[in-house]
């Protein structure tokens, strides 16, 4: 109601697992989508693949995964930024900020990866900032994702 995408980034994390074969990928796609529309009341059709879709755990399937989503009317997106917040050392807030909008300007559409949990207590800091600097940028807009929004991916469809 607020203008917010929702996107799926699958429901066990567990790459090993979801990468396995295309029916593990289904059906960790189909428990992330279940939960979505149970607890938002949305059918969601954004995804994100762990580790992205170039991600060398999941290559031997990756054509086969991005055709069953195409299959389901699921958009996938990657990102072109990152805030680097992943790695096992905590950044703190001003190297999110500068690692986040350092390059922006240099694309025309720009999806920036961030993560959310108890332990990335700085990313969630550092976004204020984030939005703040984003805003103060010549013909920049922050908008939502959606199945209109033109994709950020790695790995593209093979026809």
């Amino acid at each position: 109601e607020d203008g917010h995408s929702i996107g799926m980034h699958s429901y066990s994390h567990k790459y090993t697992e979801i990468y396995e074969s295309l029916d593990s990928f289904k059906a960790d796609l189909e428990k992330i989508r279940n939960l979505v529309k149970e607890k938002a009341g949305v059918e969601c059709s954004l995804y994100r693949f762990p580790g992205g879709s170039s991600n060398s755990i999941g290559k031997k399937h990756i054509q086969e995964f991005i055709g069953y989503l195409d299959e389901e009317q699921i958009v996938y997106f990657d990102w072109n930024v990152s805030s680097k917040d992943a790695t096992g050392v905590p950044l703190s807030v001003d190297e999110i900020v500068q690692n986040s909008t350092a390059d922006l300007e240099k694309y025309r559409s720009a999806v920036i990866l961030f993560h959310d949990s108890a332990t990335k207590y700085n990313t969630v800091q550092a976004l204020p900032k984030i939005i703040e600097t984003i805003q103060a940028m010549e013909n920049t807009e922050i908008v939502p994702i959606t199945e209109t929004s033109v994709p950020v991916q790695q790995i593209k469809k093979e026809e």
